[in-house]
């Protein structure tokens, strides 16, 4: 944080005395009391999109520091005394989110209403001998066109309907490395790539295991798991749900998971659960609105999400399409369409929709992160492309 320097014509006693009385008056009091007022409502604007309560405090006096410092070049006042204390400050909040860092987002248990296949013998769960010798996955085979998947037209279709591809550029991928001009704001994207370079190498095997054994792309299996847990498998939530990928007791019992808090069995569980409802799907609903919508289902449960599309047939709109499909959501929180539905009211309809944003997000950030080079080098393939597409899929 920066320091205004001490004027050339004051002596060090004489700047703390100066520094001190601007705020002892009556008017410097109320001085102060509007800059760290103003400065916290910059902060909160400034993180509006944020989801952890430590990335406000951050935000906020950064913003509160910045301030004192403006007022002081205005008044050619030294805020030495004031910018010292607002640093003490900081620091507090910065301790403060290094704990909150690993507090997950509550959110209502997974309704499990779908049957699940049997989870693969192992003698350790759900990692066969045979599967854990594997090499890593290291491309997006995902989106290539590979049996099953959601993707397996989609790539084709998504180059013929776009000139330029959706890709991150250099500079993007810069800003972000930076978080400077990043469209993401300065403390998310600050405590991503601290936990992207602290916590996921634990567990990036475990997310590529995972996602060769389901045909899916690991990265959209460490962003399911990021916006459940922020990584963190001993996270638990008010409703019981917890784990890396925040299970229910009934989801976990039906993928075979016997402790939630183990990170293999959480990851192969929350990500086997998501291709079933993957599968689930009809299949005229196709490419990235498959994946949002089962994405969703994970949040609220298949069927509030069965429901939702109903409405949206009903309504005339396209039900295979999650822009339509979400613009529904909310009405099933309304007595004259959820008295309807067999699964009644939808407490979670907008965390579902924020959910999926929030998940895309991570996403994007991931893809940043480990397709640079490839970007780099002009090597953009159909799934460098197509992963972008549903990172970056305006719904």
């Amino acid at each position: 944080m920066t320091v205004i320097a001490v004027s050339k014509n004051t002596t060090p006693n004489d700047q703390n005395k100066e520094s001190s009385s601007m705020f002892s008056n009556l008017q410097g009091q109320t001085l102060l009391a509007g800059i760290i007022t103003l400065g916290f409502i910059s902060g909160m604007l400034l993180t509006k999109h944020t989801t952890l309560p430590q990335q406000v405090f951050l935000g906020a006096s950064d913003s509160v520091s910045s301030a004192f410092e403006s007022v002081a070049n205005v008044v050619g006042k030294s805020a030495t005394f004031a910018a010292n204390n607002i640093n003490s400050f900081y620091q507090s909040y910065t301790n403060t989110a290094e704990q909150l860092i690993e507090r997950p987002t509550p959110h209502k248990p997974v309704k499990l209403d779908v049957q699940v296949a049997e989870a693969p013998a192992a003698s350790v769960p759900f990692i066969s001998s045979a599967h854990a010798q594997e090499a890593e996955l290291n491309s997006t085979d995902y989106f290539e066109g590979s049996q099953g998947s959601p993707f397996e037209s989609f790539a084709d279709r998504f180059n013929h309907r776009n000139k330029e591809p959706v890709v991150a550029s250099l500079q993007e991928i810069n800003n972000f490395l930076r978080y400077r001009h990043s469209e993401y704001s300065f403390v998310e994207n600050k405590y991503f790539l601290q936990n992207a370079k602290t916590k996921l190498p634990k567990y990036e095997r475990l997310f590529r295991q995972a996602a060769k054994h389901y045909n899916l792309d690991w990265r959209l299996v460490a962003a399911i798991a990021y916006q459940e847990s922020v990584w963190n498998p001993n996270a638990v939530s008010p409703t019981g749900v917890e784990g890396m990928m925040m299970l229910t007791r009934t989801t976990a019992k039906e993928m075979g998971v016997q402790d939630r808090t183990n990170s293999a069995e959480s990851i192969y569980g929350g990500t086997g659960y998501f291709t079933k409802l993957l599968k689930r799907l009809p299949a005229d609903i196709t490419g990235p609105d498959r994946v949002l919508m089962a994405l969703a289902s994970y949040n609220m449960g298949y069927g509030h999400l069965k429901a939702a599309r109903h409405i949206t047939a009903q309504q005339g709109a396209d039900s295979t399409k999650w822009a339509e499909v979400k613009k529904r959501l909310p009405l099933l929180q309304k007595k004259q369409y959820y008295q309807y539905s067999r699964y009644g009211y939808a407490r979670n309809a907008l965390q579902a929709i924020h959910y999926v944003g929030e998940i895309q997000k991570h996403y994007d950030m991931l893809l940043m992160l480990t397709e640079q080079q490839r970007i780099k080098a002009g090597n953009l393939t159909k799934a460098t492309q197509a992963a972008f597409a549903l990172a970056r899929y305006d719904s």
